[in-house]
């Protein structure tokens, strides 16, 4: 049996062998072919297309045309550079654009001129039909059916489609770009002014557009219930007369990238606020009042007054402007009331149960503030007060 066994693995392992030799062979071979058909690749006409032009003219005469068209794969989008040198400079902003080429033929230094327009858009207007509501009622499996045919064909009007595309087409309607701009009935276009070339690979190809130097106010935000650090933020106005897209923005500080942030300018609004970053050099520390932890149950009802002290403390040489917002809670149902017991001096806004305190920090300077709030609430029932 041994002897039996000895024979049958000799025989496998030696046909397994003869196989192994045999797939290096088929690799070889597959890998010759795999770079043949590379370079026929690598040499294959690119694909063209024909334009046919009928030109009728009354008269001999000699003329030369120029042929605009329209293809599909080709765009830009915009992207923004914003560096801030420090606290009371203007804004450096630099409008890039990323123009991607995807059309089979390379732009090589060509005269590129962007637009604000999308023309794969309607251009027709829509129109609401009647809007009409009814009150659902039994119906039969048969009533079921015709109905539902009768939908599937008055369905067949595009005004469903249509609110969409007019408001995709008021929005590019809507849409500017920088001040070197050719202002059309609908759209708005500009030139790059240095001869570029993209070639088509469809990767995005960046270029630069224009430089703006913005005016800015600098002030520093905290929310000390969420985060003890402070954020610096820019206030920018006046953006909107320099025609600009909503986009993607790197944010520099002082020489640092401090992270991404979206420019989101089709919202109607004339102050501009972009974060840049948190601020170590201003402190924020929230503590609950120890002596403000009082509970009163009387009948069925415990009342709890918390209070908190919050201290702010500005390690920095210069002064800053500050702005810190704090919350008391709302009551969503009858049985819990709540009353701001002292709110500190802070401007209150009682829909939202927003605390906020605006002042100005002196160098190496500290800043205290408080507030204190009551909650009665049914004694069985569990509320989170913090």
């Amino acid at each position: 049996m041994n002897d039996y066994v000895r024979e049958r693995l000799k025989a496998i392992k030696t046909n397994w062998l003869l196989q192994q030799e045999k797939l290096v062979v088929l690799d070889e071979e597959a890998n010759k072919l795999r770079k043949q058909a590379q370079e026929l690749q690598s040499q294959a006409p690119r694909p063209t297309s024909e334009i046919v032009v009928e030109i009728s003219s009354k008269v001999e005469v000699n003329a030369s045309f120029t042929l605009d068209y329209f293809i599909g794969n080709a765009g830009w989008i915009p992207a923004y550079d914003l560096r801030a040198t420090g606290v009371g400079q203007p804004i450096e902003l630099m409008m890039k654009a990323q123009v991607t080429n995807n059309t089979g033929e390379d732009w090589n230094n060509l005269d590129l001129s962007l637009s604000s327009g999308n023309p794969t858009l309607g251009g027709v207007m829509p129109n609401l039909n009647p809007w009409t509501l009814y009150q659902p009622r039994p119906m039969q499996l048969q009533e079921v059916t015709m109905q539902s045919r009768k939908a599937r064909v008055v369905a067949a009007p595009s005004v469903a489609f249509g609110g969409a595309e007019m408001e995709d087409e008021d929005r590019a309607a809507n849409t500017t770009v920088a001040n070197t701009v050719n202002y059309r009935t609908t759209t708005k276009e500009f030139a790059i002014e240095v001869p570029f070339s993209v070639p088509s690979d469809g990767v995005a190809h960046t270029v630069g557009v224009k430089n703006h130097s913005i005016p800015a106010t600098y002030k520093h935000y905290a929310t000390p219930k969420l985060d003890k650090d402070a954020f610096l933020y820019a206030r920018t106005t006046g953006w909107e007369d320099i025609d600009l897209l909503s986009g993607e923005a790197n944010v520099f500080f002082e020489g640092t990238f401090v992270g991404q942030s979206i420019l989101q300018l089709d919202v109607p609004k004339d102050t501009l606020d972009i974060s840049l970053g948190r601020d170590k050099g201003v402190v924020v520390e929230r503590v609950r009042r120890k002596t403000s932890n009082e509970k009163a149950v009387v009948g069925s009802s415990r009342t709890v007054t918390i209070g908190w002290d919050l201290s702010i403390r500005n390690s920095k040489g210069t002064s800053v402007d500050l702005e810190v917002r704090d919350q008391f809670p709302l009551s969503p149902q009858s049985e819990i009331w709540v009353k701001l017991e002292d709110n500190g001096n802070a401007v209150v806004d009682e829909q939202k149960g927003l605390l906020t305190w605006n002042f100005k920090l002196e160098p190496k300077g500290t800043k205290k503030l408080g507030f204190s709030y009551s909650v009665k609430h049914p004694k069985e029932m569990p509320v989170a007060l913090e």
